[in-house]
């Protein structure tokens, strides 16, 4: 089951800490637009979902 970014709840204006948090590298983000994750290397290991202060990483359904 992946993860998604909540565009609601993510503020994309700012620099997001999960790109440097991931430890396989699976965030990147240009500039402070919104945040893209890198299925192939995400291992779903809940680090983001934990750490995201806006709550904006959560499963798909």
């Amino acid at each position: 089951m992946p993860i998604v970014i909540d565009t609601n709840r993510c503020p994309q204006n700012y620099f997001c800490p999960l790109v440097s948090k991931c430890p396989k590298g699976a965030f990147s983000q240009k500039r402070f637009k919104l945040p893209l994750i890198d299925h192939k290397k995400c291992i779903l290991c809940d680090i983001c979902i934990k750490e995201c202060i806006k709550g904006a990483i959560r499963y798909v359904e």
